[in-house]
C-alpha cells in the first residue's frame, strides 16, 4: 500500500486499541464488583459491594486486575477492529467505489 494508506492504517490500528482499553479503565470497578459477588457466599448488591472494596482497599482495589483487562481489550480489539480496512482494501479495489455490503460481513 502507498504511504498514505500506511499510516491511515496504522491511525486505525491505534484508535482500535486505544479507546476499548480507555473503556477498561472505567469499566473494571463493576467487573471487579461482579467478581466479587460472584465469590461471596451471600452476595450484596453491586453498590454495597463496591462501597465495601472502596472502603476496604480504596481506588487500588476497584482497579485490580486492571492491567491485564486493558491489555484483554486493546489486543482483542487490535485484530477484530484494527484489521477490517487493510482486509477490505485488500479484497477491494477503491477506485470501483464503495465495496458492497457482501465484503464488509
Amino acid at each position: 500500500p502507498r504511504q498514505g494508506a500506511q499510516q491511515s492504517y496504522a491511525r486505525g490500528f491505534m484508535a482500535s486499541s486505544l479507546a476499548p482499553a480507555l473503556a477498561a479503565i472505567f469499566t473494571n470497578p463493576v467487573e471487579v464488583g461482579k467478581v466479587r459477588q460472584q465469590l461471596d457466599k451471600q452476595p450484596a448488591s453491586l453498590v454495597a459491594t463496591l462501597r465495601h472494596v472502596w472502603q476496604s482497599h480504596g481506588l487500588a482495589g476497584l482497579q485490580a486486575g486492571l492491567q491485564i483487562s486493558v491489555l484483554r481489550e486493546a489486543s482483542k480489539s487490535f485484530f477484530r477492529i484494527g484489521c477490517f480496512t487493510p482486509i477490505l482494501d485488500q479484497l477491494h479495489d477503491a477506485a470501483q467505489g464503495p465495496a458492497p455490503l457482501y465484503k464488509r460481513k
